[in-house]
Formats: C-alpha cells, structure tokens, sequence
C-alpha cells in the first residue's frame, strides 16, 4: 500500500475521525503496542506521527481565526459536583501573552529536535534566541477558550491526580522562573484539549504534549537539580499518563520506558520519604497562616505521590505490566480529608483541623500507604477510616499481587497447545496465592460498602474506583493477556471456544464484574471520564465475549441457542442491578438465571453469543468519539465483531 503524504499539515482539512484517510488510520492503530485483539497485518509502515502533530500545531498556531467558531463538545457537570473540585477563573490577558512567548521558545526547540520545517515560519524563526522568542510568532487561543481547557482538565483529571493548580495559574507564570510552570500548564491545557471532540483540540493536545515532553528533557539534563522539584515531577506524571492513551502509536510506545524513569527520579527526589507532620493544636491557633502554608506544602507534595501512584496502578492494569512502585517505599501519609484539602482561609482549615482532633492535643497526618495496607491485611481497617482516596490507593498493592500471580500462571499452566493447563506443584501453590488475593477483593468490598450510602449513585471519586476495583477483580478471574492473545490468532468463535475455559476460571463472577463496570462506566458523565475510559470498555468487552463462549451450554448458532433455552429462565441484567441485588447474588452463587443487558430504551438484550457485548460496547463508544484513542478502541471492537460474524 502507498500512501502519500503532504508537505504541509492544515488542521482545518483534517479530523480525529479522519486523521489520515481510513485506511491509514486502521494501520497505525494495527501497530499499536497494546489493546490489539486482531491480527497484526504482515508489513505496517513505520509513520513518524510526531512530526505530523507538531506541524499541525505549529500551522494552527499561526492565528486566532481556527478558534473563533469552536465549540467544546463537553458535558456541563451539575453544582454540586463541580463544587469539589477548583476551577480557573479570570484568567489574566498578560498570562496568555507570556505563555504564548514561552511556548513560541519551547515549540521552536521542539520542532528542530524532531527536523520539522513549517512552510509558514518566518525567516529567522529557527535561529532565534530566547529575547527574541517574545515578538508573538505564536498566538494561543483566545482566553475564553484557555478556561474552557482549563476546566475540562480540572473536570477530567483532579479527582485522581488533584493538584489544585488550575487556580492559580496566573500566580505560577508570575514567578521569576517561569518555564517549569509553563510546561505544567502547556500539559493542563493539553489534557483539557484531548477529549473535547474537534481537529483543533486534537492537534492542539498531542502537540503541546510533545512540545512539553522535550522541554522538560531539555530542563532536566540542563539542570539535574529539578529531578526533585515537585512541580517538574507533576510535568512528568502528565507527560506519562497523556500519551499512554493519546491513540498515537508513537507516544504509546514511548510510555513503558519513560514510566520507568520518571518513577525512578520520584523514587530519588525523597518526597516518598517519611516525615512527621503532626501539629500542635495550640501551634495551630497560634501561627494559623504559617503552619496552613507549611501543610498545604507538606499536602500537595503526599498527593504528588500518590497522584503517581494512581497512575502507576492503571498503567499496569490497562498494559498488563507489574507496577513499578513497591507498597515498601509509600511511607508518606495519605492524602488528608477533603475538608481540609479545599478549605479555602487559614481559618477555614484550622476550623477542619480542630475537627479532625477533638479530643486531642496534637493534630496526627494519615498513615502511610505502607501502614494502611498492613493493617487492612490485618483486619484492622475499619470503614470510619476510609475515603474515596484510600480505597483507591488500597487497590495498587492488590492490583501487584494480582498482576505477580497471573504472570506466573501464565507461565505455569499454558502448555504448548493450549488445549489443557498444566497442574503441577508451583502451580497449585499459586492457584493458592490467587485465592488469597481473591479473598483481600472481597474484604475490600466489604470496606467500601459502608461507605456506599446510596451505592446507585456514588461520588464521581468512588464510581471511578468501583470501575477499577472490577477491572482488577476481573483480572483475577480472568486471564486478559491469553484473551487477547486467543482473539488474535483464532479464526473465530468456533475456533476459539476449544480455548475459552482456559481463559476464564468463574464465568458467573466474571459476568457480574463486566456487568457492574459498565453500569458505572455507562453513569459516568462525559467531562469526568478518565483517560482510559475507552481502555475500561475494551477489556470488559473482550472478557464478555469469551464468558460467553466459556459457558457451561455448547456454542450453538443463534436459532440453536434460542431453541434450547428455557422458556422460563429467569433474566439477570448484570448492567443494571444493584451488587445486592437478590437475583444478582443468585446467579453469581447458584447460577441462577442467563445474563442479559438492559438497553437505554429499556429493552433487554440476551447474551446469547460472542458479539453481544461486543456490539454493545461498540455502541457506547459510538456515543463518545472525543478522542483518536476512543476511536482506536471502538474500531478494534468493530473489527474483532465483523470478524467473528452476526451470530458468532
């Protein structure tokens, strides 16, 4: 296949739906380093996206005009949960200015770095210096449009890796040494910009992504001192999570080896290190500003950590690598209550503070991640103690004991064809181990239930959790890595049914999982949804298929299927009931009924083969093509369907 390329990149003529044209735009996602459930074609051009991306966004950045008809296609959250988190207001026309000076400084670097010459840049645009950088080559989107970047990333990403510093965006760029700060906001709004649904947000994201990539490189070998600066670090925790699930093949395969050596320059800052951070309540009264600067400092560099560990847990979940993190070195308190983290006075928080410590002298900072794991795995752990954060923060421990077993299983008990696991002595000895982990999921539930007071409709916070404890859960009861693997090599469901038991070692608790995600993933509105939201879909998708095929019933054809089901069997919609739900708890322990979906207009679709769930996820993605990685997922599942057949 030839394909041609242009000289110059117009972002006016091109889409997230059509990057290239559709045949290009299927290979490259071929050549994605992971989620690939369809063979691989034999020879895959090698594209250099970066340098398209970064023209793209230098031709873009030539004028106001590309933003004065956009519109962000973003969901307006309701009052009360947008009171929880910050919000950027009234940001200042002379910190766009000197935003955009910096940016021109940073963007010119970077497009030499990578050999890009724009058709459009003046004459001396790649011989010029940093005073002269200041003469406006760039023009940044209109203030309006900055706010709306700002938010959505606020919307999007603080409550799991909150920061706080969308507020204060003008006081960041007013430092005397700007450029750190810049590169973080560059990546704010390039995070904003992702999911907003339109070709200028599209090159407008990756493109500052790569521009701050390279800058914050540049800094870090200039100065190896900034490894340790808390707010490069924040630059390299967003530099690691955006192009983990930009859908560029380029910034995909990058994300494996940078994750490592970013966490590797958090692990060397010493801001894992333990540090006492109790107060005197009289202190306290006594010096309130100071010591609420002190703990505001002491807080936002606790939640840098585990903002971290956050993104560690789902890389390891979404690529199916161990975490990098170790549950020895989290020796720094938890993140404190949301009422202390959003008092917005010194007065405000001391009032939080005397709260917290009635009846006692002294003010006590959470435990460690460390301490908290040891005493849940203790039965210590009681739900009074527990917050949307810490339930997350429990899961990167148990996703690493899931993740260590599994890979060794794999190893264990796939024997060369596949068609039978092999027993031997390891292996029953890790069978063992999975069930203990298997044992610390529920004990986790039995944590988080207390605080569910209306579990149909959690804080944003915990629904986010929920989707990760099922995935986890899945995992453990799954094998996804042999999933994918099955769903490349075999030829279709019949083909694949000889292998699916192997795959899946409790159907009916499988099933309760996929159906339980994408009731909250399906509840989660648009402008909060994680990066991986469509990597959640995939999984839950593929696992689905393949319960259906693991089944106790043969694979029969669709008028087969039909003919031989009870007329009476009693229908479970595992999308839709409540996890208690008496009927739910039937089929899960006593393998009563079928499992079904509940369609939007109330309708039930029966899981009576492989491709039911398959189109059904495809339907959901269908609703929320904002991004190239939503479109990547929903064209993987499209592609696996029309492969396995209407009936498959």
């Amino acid at each position: 296949m030839t394909i041609e390329r242009t000289s110059r990149v117009s972002p006016s003529s091109l889409t997230v739906v059509n990057f290239y044209d559709t045949e290009v735009v299927q290979v490259v996602q071929d050549a994605w380093p992971n989620f690939r459930c369809n063979p691989a074609r034999a020879e895959l051009p090698n594209f250099k996206t970066t340098s398209t991306h970064l023209q793209g966004l230098a031709e873009m950045l030539e004028s106001q005009d590309v933003w004065n008809n956009w519109h962000p296609a973003i969901d307006v959250l309701t009052s009360s949960a947008s009171r929880k988190i910050p919000h950027v207001r009234c940001l200042h026309s002379h910190t766009r200015d000197k935003l955009a000076s910096i940016t021109q400084t940073m963007l010119t670097a970077t497009l030499q770095r990578h050999n890009v010459v724009t058709e459009s840049a003046p004459p001396n645009f790649y011989n010029m210096d940093e005073k002269r950088s200041s003469h406006g080559y760039v023009v940044l989107p209109p203030v309006s449009t900055l706010e709306n970047f700002f938010n959505a990333y606020a919307n999007r990403m603080e409550y799991t890796y909150p920061s706080r510093t969308t507020t204060r965006a003008n006081e960041m760029l007013a430092s005397p040494q700007p450029w750190i700060p810049a590169l973080v906001l560059l990546l704010m709004l390039g995070a904003g910009a992702i999911g907003t649904g339109s070709q200028e947000s599209y090159f407008f994201s990756i493109g500052l992504t790569e521009v701050a990539r390279v800058n914050m490189l540049r800094a870090v070998d200039d100065n190896s001192e900034l490894r340790s600066d808390p707010l490069l670090l924040r630059c390299a925790l967003l530099v690691t999570v955006l192009p983990a699930f930009s859908g560029d093949k380029c910034e995909m395969d990058a994300v494996t080896g940078n994750r490592t050596v970013y966490i590797t320059m958090l692990s060397q800052s010493g801001l894992i290190e333990h540090s006492d951070q109790s107060m005197s309540i009289t202190d306290c009264r006594a010096n309130t500003e100071a010591l609420f600067a002190k703990w505001k400092e002491a807080e936002c560099r606790n939640r840098l950590v585990y903002s971290w560990t956050s993104v560690d847990l789902e890389l390891s979940l979404f690529y199916d690598t161990p975490p990098l993190m170790s549950i020895n070195d989290m020796r720094v308190a938890i993140p404190s209550e949301d009422r202390l983290w959003q008092a917005v006075s010194a007065a405000d928080w001391l009032r939080a503070i005397e709260q917290k410590s009635i009846g006692n002298a002294t003010y006590s900072a959470n435990p460690s991640l460390c301490e908290l794991f040891r005493g849940f795995t203790a039965g210590r752990t009681t739900p009074s103690k527990v917050s949307p954060w810490t339930l997350r923060l429990l899961l990167h421990p148990i996703q690493s004991m899931v993740c260590h077993v599994r890979q060794y299983l794999g190893c264990i008990e796939q024997s060369g064809n596949r068609r039978k696991p092999l027993h031997t002595t390891t292996g029953n000895s890790m069978r063992g181990q999975l069930s203990q982990v298997q044992s610390l999921l529920r004990q986790w539930r039995d944590l988080a239930h207390p605080t569910l007071a209306n579990d149909f409709e959690p804080c944003l916070q915990t629904r986010i959790t929920l989707i990760l404890y099922h995935l986890i859960s899945l995992t453990a009861v799954t094998s996804f890595a042999m999933i994918e693997d099955l769903a490349r090599e075999t030829n279709g469901p019949g083909e694949m049914n000889q292998h699916a038991h192997l795959c899946v070692d409790d159907v009916e608790e499988a099933f309760f999982h996929t159906g339980q995600a994408l009731r909250h993933l399906k509840a989660l509105p648009k402008s909060v949804r994680p990066l991986w939201w469509p990597a959640a879909i995939y999984r839950v998708a593929l696992v689905s298929s393949v319960c259906t095929l693991a089944n106790s019933r043969p694979q029969w054809s669709m008028q087969e299927s039909m003919s031989h089901k009870p007329n009476n069997a009693k229908v479970v919609l595992i999308n839709h009931c409540l996890p208690d739900d008496h009927v739910l708890e039937s089929y899960r322990k006593s393998r009563e009924g079928e499992p079904a979906l509940l369609m939007d207009d109330g309708s039930v679709l029966e899981i009576l083969w492989t491709v039911t769930v398959l189109d059904y996820c495809v339907d959901l993605l269908n609703h929320d093509l904002a991004s190239a990685f939503s479109l990547g997922m929903r064209n993987q599942l499209e592609t696996i369907s029309s492969r396995w057949g209407p009936f498959g």
